[in-house]
């Protein structure tokens, strides 16, 4: 199967290379499936002190001015986990800004902490457990699942209220514009209100989109794949070791999941030859690969390359397998198979600098490479050195490249993600 993978990452000069697979010992550990989880809640029903708000905080506790988008994240995110109702994630976000700005703090009034100043001798957890952002956003929710039969006609400030026990009851009410700005932004896949030109992926001749659409953010990692099998390349992002897999272009079928760590290389491929990408992690010259669009041990886990290259990921040999591949400088080490060893192609092709890209681009079957450089993209249709057989102008510098078949027609073409 044909697919386009694109790592940008470090790039290292030609002269220090090391023979692939080499370099370093077999890792003894797959990636976790999930983040370490946090401990159980304590059985008692929380309760807050009286005067949780901003003002009443300990002066030395200083509140920064804007919120902290790991933060809108993860609350976000576990909210999304435990499918809580519209009015008990914009509760949440309203207690969260109210009480912290949406920041971990470590600080607060008497023994308060973190986003919602939840307090370890109320019944919230330990202070480790309330300084871990999944445990005090799960903390929150909960209760107010628990209580929000009793909110029915009630506004979400109210509801946070109930959670809160605030001398303050209206400052959550007061901040709902606030936190349904927060909430937008944190949602990684927002349904588009209108096409903004040149936003968001792809083009199919180079030249100019084909389609455009918002889809997360320009701090979120984007990529594409062929998740369902159909033939057409579709985007995913990327959150730290949360992945959304959008199984339409326009992001409205999402897969979420979580794998592997924030820290690692994320590689695309058809591992197994089923006709579907799945995603993969690389760190140093371990690969851990995934063989479903879900949490859990990797499938596929073996040595290959070294650390400091930049990761690709084709079908090299038209077998219908996605395999590894690093690049260093413009020296391209290629493997045939799921496994360490010697590369089986190894050549020089492209510029040391720019995007290493990924493609079929002739629709033979077989991935080739290519090189962004600027917004000028050289694209080979063999595995070799030698002139670019396809040489196009298409977005601008400061653009992510992606790659990909958008629409079936089995010859992968340039795309780009572009902040808005």
């Amino acid at each position: 199967m044909r697919r386009a993978t694109v790592v940008a990452g470090a790039l290292v000069a030609a002269a220090s290379l090391l023979v692939p697979g080499a370099a370093a010992a077999t890792p003894t550990a797959t990636p976790p499936a999930t983040a370490p989880s946090a401990a159980a809640a304590s059985a008692s029903v929380p309760t807050l002190r009286p005067d949780q708000a901003l003002a009443e905080q300990d002066a030395a506790c200083a509140v920064p001015s804007t919120r902290d988008l790991a933060v809108t994240r993860a609350v976000h995110r576990v909210g999304t986990e435990m499918r809580v109702s519209a009015k008990v994630m914009l509760a949440g976000f309203e207690a969260g800004w109210v009480e912290s700005h949406m920041h971990n703090l470590s600080c607060g009034d008497r023994d308060s902490l973190g986003v919602f100043q939840q307090r370890p001798s109320q019944g919230w957890g330990t202070r480790a457990q309330i300084l871990d952002v999944d445990h005090a956003a799960r903390a929150f929710f909960r209760e107010a699942q628990r209580i929000e039969s009793r909110y029915g006609g009630s506004s979400a400030g109210a509801l946070a209220q109930g959670v809160q026990r605030s001398a303050y009851p209206s400052r959550y009410d007061q901040a709902r514009s606030t936190a349904e700005r927060l909430l937008a932004e944190a949602r990684p896949l927002a349904r588009p209100a209108a096409r903004t030109p040149a936003d968001r992926y792809p083009t199919d001749d180079n030249r100019r989109a084909r389609t455009s659409f918002p889809f997360g953010t320009s701090a979120d990692e984007h990529f594409s794949g062929d998740w369902d099998g159909d033939g057409v390349d579709t985007p995913g992002q990327r959150q730290g070791t949360t992945i959304y897999i959008a199984r339409d272009e326009r992001g409205t079928d999402v897969v979420t999941f979580r794998y592997g760590w924030a820290d690692s290389d994320l590689v695309v491929g058809d591992w197994d030859g089923d006709g579907r990408d799945s995603i993969g992690i690389a760190s140093g010259n371990g690969w851990y690969l995934r063989n479903s669009l879900s949490s859990g041990t990797a499938d596929l886990t073996y040595s290959y390359g070294f650390a400091g290259s930049t990761k690709v990921v084709g079908d090299w040999d038209g077998d219908g397998v996605d395999t590894p591949g690093v690049v260093a400088g413009n020296r391209w080490f290629l493997r045939n198979r799921h496994a360490g060893g010697a590369a089986d192609l190894t050549f020089g092709y492209g510029p040391s600098r720019g995007d290493k890209l990924v493609g079929d681009w002739d629709g033979d079957g077989r991935d080739t490479p290519g090189v962004r450089a600027g917004n000028t993209w050289l694209l080979r249709n063999s595995a070799s050195g030698g002139a670019a057989d396809v040489t196009a102008h298409y977005g601008r510098a400061t653009d992510v490249a992606v790659t990909g078949d958008w629409d079936g027609d089995r010859r992968d073409s340039a795309g780009v993600s572009r902040a808005r």
